[in-house]
């Protein structure tokens, strides 16, 4: 009996040290992490651990849109607006303090489309389009109309806490496949809308 009370005390010592070695050294190696110091730019030599980041909280907003559409056929068009949660957009932002980096998160929209109350095509939208702002979040989608077989949405994508804006029009066919009808001036499409 006393045997299996040693063996236990033993083991169980033996396990919390090796579990308190482990946590040490993902501790050592995340702060090994911190030492790698790329540029942010071509400008500035800081480090990535010198620089101050500012994190977004878990963002769990759902913005829904019902469009009816009626044509020949009557087509619901569906849109869920929701965040990847991903901290994946990354700017440089400025304050009294400095420069710091901001993470945000990716945004896309699902959009479903029931023709005659049967689903017809389900696709998914993402700043994807404008690949040369990395910096960009998916801020708005709406649906604008249907012309040539095709269902054409409105997408603008934002640098967050900013009013930096891509807009693009992009239009989504039968098999869910999306191709950009023409990018907008952000300015120009305000003007534009400000003065119907």
């Amino acid at each position: 009996m006393k045997i299996k009370l040693f063996l236990t005390v033993l083991f169980t010592i033996v396990f919390l040290s090796c579990n308190s070695k482990n946590d040490v050294g993902v501790r050592a190696a995340q702060s090994n992490s911190d030492n790698v110091s790329p540029a942010l730019d071509d400008s500035s030599s800081t480090s990535i651990k010198s620089t101050r980041r500012e994190y977004w909280p878990l963002d769990n907003d759902v913005f829904e849109e019902d469009t009816v559409v009626q044509l020949k056929d009557t087509f619901l068009i569906k849109t869920n607006n929701y965040s990847l949660n991903d901290s994946a957009v990354i700017h440089t932002a400025t304050d009294d303090l400095g420069q710091f980096l901001v993470h945000s998160h990716n945004r896309v929209v699902e959009v479903t489309i029931l023709k005659n109350q049967k689903q017809y095509i389900k696709s998914i939208l993402s700043k994807n389009i404008f690949e040369k702002n990395t910096e960009l979040q998916l801020t708005g989608t709406s649906f604008q109309r249907y012309s040539n077989g095709e269902h054409v949405f409105r997408i603008e994508a934002c640098i967050p806490d900013t009013d930096v804006c891509d807009v693009a029009e992009v239009a989504m066919n039968n098999l869910g496949k999306v191709r950009v009808v023409q990018f907008l001036s952000n300015e120009a499409d305000t003007n534009t809308n400000s003065s119907n």
